[in-house]
């Protein structure tokens, strides 16, 4: 996935296998990112840093990790979710997702 910003490009799918494996059964992930717009998946990742907070729920889902809590302290409503995050008149004003995952036994 190329990004537009100062970070590499990765292999999405690499990165969250490898997060499984390292983290071990019953261990807990806090997973924070910028909120995209409700159902478009992982499309805005590269070209504006944000994800759709239930994909990345469903995405973590699928290697083995279990919804446990959420906090609501980063949310700003106001933010459109279509602009860039890390540059610009959004940085610092993104609304963000806060949940934490356990990983399943």
């Amino acid at each position: 996935m190329a990004t537009e910003g100062p970070w590499p490009k990765i292999d999405p799918h690499a990165a969250l296998n490898e997060i499984a494996r390292v983290v071990k059964p019953g261990g807990v992930l806090l997973l924070v990112d910028h909120s995209a717009k409700a159902g478009t998946g992982s499309t805005d990742a590269g070209r504006i840093h944000r994800i759709d907070e239930e994909y990345a729920r469903r995405d973590f889902g699928k290697r083995g990790f279990t919804f446990v809590a959420k906090s609501d302290v980063l949310r700003r409503p106001d933010d459109p979710r279509d602009q860039i995050t890390y540059k610009g008149p959004m940085v610092g004003k993104t609304d963000r997702f806060a949940m934490v995952l356990r990983k399943q036994r």
